[in-house]
């Protein structure tokens, strides 16, 4: 986990007029969760220089066959990137500025309230919009061709989830690299398919009732190295119940996100991203704090895991 924070009177008044998305114009779509857009999220001429120097290394570095790469703040090249390059160090700061995350809260408040299930809301509603209970996370992400994020809601901690795209300058935006998002095509089947692929499925959680979780994480199969596949009877069966919304494209200096609740699958699918490109962004996350009640739970499923290993070992399966 990582937190950085600046006061807002050390943001740069120009970039703080782009950063007030309270001011801005969003696209937005509202149904069975929100995502929105916000383009030329940044002035012209910052936007040129940070995709001019988009640390290519974090994949390039990398075998061949690593398809995708996410780096935190902690790492210690990246720290050592900033230090070094004080455009990308400002910027950094600016999205990490306490300011911007009250922006956030304050824009999105009625749908972070709305991110758990309903019976849950009278007593979680409030528990997001609390400072003390948020931190926000950076991550320099690239991707090559051939990587597939498959459909997923992400973890259950997100709050808001955001996707600033950074094209290499011969990419004028690639649709198919955007972000394609579903939603259900009948509620009732499309929960028991959430369930099925969801952390409610397996250890101590499968055996209560789903609608005890307040919020869930559900995810199929991915391909993130050249040795992996797709599980096809999975996005098969995943299709039968979710149909495909939209797809926010991946164009330079644009802002994409979502409001995370039960609802709020997507998918990235680079099968057809040019070979000789880099899929480059940034992602800023807005978690939750865990809750104790949660942290035992997981304890709970790390000892059931850990006690059903040891009788497989011992009667030699």
């Amino acid at each position: 986990m990582t937190f950085m924070s600046v006061h807002s009177s050390n943001v740069d008044s120009t970039l703080k007029d782009f950063l007030t998305i309270s001011a801005r114009r969003i696209q937005r779509r509202d149904d069975w969760f929100t995502r929105f857009t916000i383009d030329d999220f940044m002035p012209s001429d910052v936007d040129h220089n940070l995709r001019s120097s988009f640390p290519n290394w974090i994949i390039e570095d990398l075998p061949a066959d690593v398809l995708n790469v996410s780096v935190g703040l902690d790492d210690t090249k990246i720290k050592k990137f900033l230090t070094e390059n004080a455009e990308w160090r400002g910027y950094v700061e600016y999205l990490t500025s306490s300011f911007f995350l009250d922006e956030l809260i304050s824009v999105f408040e009625p749908e972070i309230r709305r991110r758990y299930q309903k019976v849950w809301r009278p007593f979680l509603s409030r528990r997001p919009l609390r400072r003390e209970n948020l931190f926000l996370t950076v991550l320099f992400s690239a991707s090559r061709r051939g990587f597939r994020l498959t459909p997923h809601s992400d973890d259950k901690f997100k709050v808001v989830s955001l996707i600033h795209y950074f094209p290499e300058f011969a990419n004028k935006g690639h649709a198919a690299a955007g972000t394609r998002f579903f939603t259900p095509r009948n509620q009732q089947l499309s929960v028991t398919a959430l369930r099925s692929h969801s952390n409610w499925s397996r250890g101590i959680r499968k055996f209560l009732p789903f609608r005890l979780a307040p919020s869930f994480e559900y995810s199929l199969s991915r391909r993130r190295t050249e040795s992996e596949s797709v599980d096809s009877t999975q996005l098969a069966e995943f299709l039968e119940t979710f149909k495909s919304s939209e797809i926010l494209e991946y164009s330079p200096n644009r802002l994409t996100g979502f409001i995370k609740n039960a609802w709020s699958v997507h998918e990235v699918d680079l099968s057809d991203f040019p070979a000789d490109e880099l899929r480059r962004a940034i992602i800023v996350n807005v978690r939750l704090v865990p809750p104790y009640s949660v942290e035992f739970l997981d304890q709970v499923d790390k000892i059931l895991s850990s006690t059903k290993g040891a009788i497989k070992k011992i009667l030699g399966k």
